[in-house]
Order: C-alpha cells, then sequence, then structure tokens
C-alpha cells in the first residue's frame, strides 16, 4: 500500500487526520519559508532584516516543529518576499495533493518583479480593463454594497448603472461580498 492509500485509510480517524494535518501545516511552512530564502541567495540575517525581525526568529520559522504560527509573522514574510499571502479553510482531500507537491518546485514562488502575469511581452499591447480576466470585488454606494468584476467595469464604461455581479456566478450564489450581500 503506497503512502496516499495509508493515508486516506488512516484519515478516517478525526484525531488522526487533525494531527497530521497541523504536522503537515507546520513542515511545509518552515520548508517553504527555507525555500524562498534560498531561491533569493539570501541568508537568514538578510530576510530577518527584510521582513524586520531578528536572524533568530528566522531560524525558529525555519524549523519543522515550530507551530506558533501568527497571520503578522506571515504577512512580514510575504512582503519581504514579495509575495501575497493566503490563507484558507481546505477539504482534507487536498491535503493528498498537496503531500505529493511537497518539494523544492512545488514551494518556489516568483517575486512580483518576476510573476509572468505582470510581465507582458515585448510586442504585445496590454490589454484594456474590458479585456481582462474577471476578478470580484465589491464597493459600497450610499447604504448598500454591490460587486462586480472588472469585465463589467470596463463593459459597463459610459453607462452610469452601478455594476453588479452576474446572476448565477459561484460569488453571487455564495453571498460573498465585503459586508452583505453581492
Amino acid at each position: 500500500m503506497d503512502v496516499v492509500e495509508r493515508l486516506k485509510r488512516d484519515f478516517r480517524d478525526s484525531e488522526y487526520r487533525t494531527v497530521y494535518d497541523e504536522g503537515f501545516l507546520n513542515s511545509s511552512l518552515a520548508t517553504q519559508i527555507k525555500v524562498l530564502r534560498e531561491e533569493r541567495e539570501w541568508t537568514q540575517t538578510e530576510l530577518a532584516e527584510k521582513a524586520g525581525m531578528n536572524q533568530s526568529r528566522v531560524s525558529e520559522l525555519e524549523d519543522i516543529n515550530f507551530s506558533s504560527w501568527t497571520i503578522r509573522t506571515l504577512r512580514k514574510l510575504a512582503k519581504a518576499f514579495d509575495l501575497r499571502l493566503k490563507i484558507s479553510f481546505e477539504e482534507f482531500g487536498t491535503l493528498l495533493g498537496d503531500f505529493r507537491t511537497l518539494n523544492r518546485n512545488g514551494l518556489s514562488r516568483r517575486s512580483f518583479a518576476a510573476d509572468a502575469v505582470f510581465q507582458p511581452a515585448a510586442n504585445q499591447q496590454r490589454p484594456r480593463l474590458a479585456q481582462m480576466p474577471s476578478v470580484y470585488f465589491a464597493t459600497t454606494n450610499g447604504n448598500e454594497n454591490v460587486g462586480g468584476t472588472a469585465w463589467e467595469m470596463g463593459s459597463s464604461a459610459g453607462n452610469n448603472s452601478t455594476p453588479r455581479m452576474p446572476p448565477g456566478s459561484a460569488c453571487s450564489q455564495a453571498n460573498i461580498g465585503y459586508g452583505g450581500a453581492a
């Protein structure tokens, strides 16, 4: 039985899957911090300076047994690496895929300056807003919260209609917005 099949079996035990997930989270965060630092050819001292902390703190954070993570510290590291911080709740099944990609290549992330999305080819024009992929946003119009997409904003230029989430979209179905229904 391979490791993933054994995990599928063992995850049926709630206590086991919770403990395993916590350990995996701690070790993957610590490993990713080290991978990102080494990719940039930084010492722990250099990362500490960029993140506004002591070298000893970086050493702690790179220890796979560290478990006292704070969002504040992770934000400092994200800023130092010029990356965004993403935190989300996930189904346990996704842990099996994460297990398979826990390696240097899977943990590597490019800083903003090297992000291909923001580096258009020299011979291509930058797309206008209306041609960009949809991105959800929310604004407040008086006392009413409304949402929309970059596409809707671009396509509604010239008319004074309030942008809204398209009916049936994932965000409108989930009633996602900032402080109210979208």
